[in-house]
């Protein structure tokens, strides 16, 4: 209409799953319906000003009893302030429905597994950002700065939690994890990025870097809310099973995250990069991990002593992942690549009980067909 554009369409997708890990459903089949409907109105202002406004109808049928629906909406505008200087918000609402893993998933190895929750309420929100993104040219380095602001509001936010869930079933799996809603919660947080490249003709040395750093503050809104009782009793809200409480920050969260790339190409041959991530300390968890630990290492017999705590109180300073790589391009269709990922052979880990993997080089080679 005029210079007013519409995009619409409908989507539809069919999960049919037969595993004997998702029996929690009292059946190893399950199937997942969606459909959705969705618009989006754009017009632009003297190609200075940029707005966007649309909405979608969510459809959800699970196993052909579980009915949800859900209308959602969002807008936002982007502002061009000055040569190669844009102002953006938006807001923008959420709603996500529990897959069949969450909700169904039932399996174990030894004493330890992770249990269905058929009850499992999709989980909704709303985002809302502002931001700026600055074009500059420095001599011969051409980059963009971009700094954003978030914040985002979770209803029936869904966690993965730790107790004791299934004593009936021990000296079997009887504790472990299971997907619970845990009442609201809200993310706020910043992210910066820095990223060009440049080029030194005298030694014929093209550079490409990335730099970034993000910082969230996720907290509970609800921390008394009891969402649930364990097979012992124990009445979980945040307050009494979070290892830091006094925090209400949620858990198994990192608020400082920093990441760094650059790369060298000589000759538009030889290229050589190194990239650098950066994960804080994790700084709240299920308490009744350190319980649990705590437990078993006193009691001796066959009881497993995990030993998490200890990584985790000698990892106050986070980690520190370093991956490389390096090309070399035979041709214009040719190239072959050594690529190293944790190359300084980092025993570390983002999860609790979960070790990450540990230095591995993969040799590429890439044909590419004009």
């Amino acid at each position: 209409l005029g210079d007013l554009d519409f995009i619409g369409g409908f989507t539809g997708s069919l999960v049919d799953s037969y595993a004997n890990m998702y029996v929690g459903s009292g059946d190893p089949n399950n199937q997942v319906l969606n459909f959705s409907a969705y618009t989006q109105m754009e017009k632009s202002f003297n190609k200075t000003v940029n707005l966007s406004a649309g909405g979608r109808f969510e459809y959800f049928e699970l196993n052909d009893t579980v009915v949800a629906m859900k209308p959602i909406f969002r807008f936002g505008a982007n502002i061009k302030l000055y040569q190669e200087t844009y102002l953006r918000g938006s807001f923008g609402q959420g709603y996500r429905f529990p897959t069949i893993t969450e909700r169904f998933i039932k399996t174990g190895v030894g004493n330890f597994g992770v249990f269905p929750n058929p009850n499992l309420l999709p989980e909704s929100s709303w985002n809302a950002e502002i931001g700026i993104k600055q074009a500059l040219k420095l001599g011969g380095v051409y980059a963009f700065f971009d700094a954003a602001f978030f914040w985002q509001e979770y209803q029936n936010t869904i966690e993965y939690m730790f107790g004791i869930w299934d004593v009936a079933n021990a000296p079997a799996s009887f504790a472990g994890f299971k997907f619970l809603n845990t009442g609201a919660s809200r993310v706020v947080g910043i992210d910066l990025s820095f990223a060009g490249k440049s080029k030194i003709p005298s030694k014929n040395i093209d550079l490409n870097f990335l730099t970034g750093y993000n910082y969230i503050v996720p907290k509970t809104l609800n921390p008394d809310y009891v969402y649930a009782v364990d097979d012992i009793n124990r009445q979980y809200s945040y307050n009494t099973t979070s290892l830091d409480a006094a925090s209400k920050i949620l858990k198994y969260r990192f608020l400082h995250n920093v990441k760094g790339d650059v790369e060298a190409t000589f000759n538009n041959l030889w290229s050589l990069g190194i990239s650098v991530k950066y994960f804080s300390k994790i700084v709240n968890m299920d308490a009744i991990i350190k319980d649990f630990e705590e437990t078993t290492a006193a009691s001796g017999g066959d009881k497993q002593n995990i030993r998490y705590m200890d990584y985790f109180n000698s990892h106050r300073f986070g980690n520190i992942i370093c991956d490389a790589r390096f090309s070399y391009s035979l041709n214009k269709s040719h190239k072959v690549a050594l690529i190293g990922a944790n190359v300084l052979n980092r025993s570390y880990s983002l999860r609790p009980l979960k070790i990450e993997p540990p230095r591995s080089v993969m040799l590429q080679y890439t044909w590419k067909i004009s």
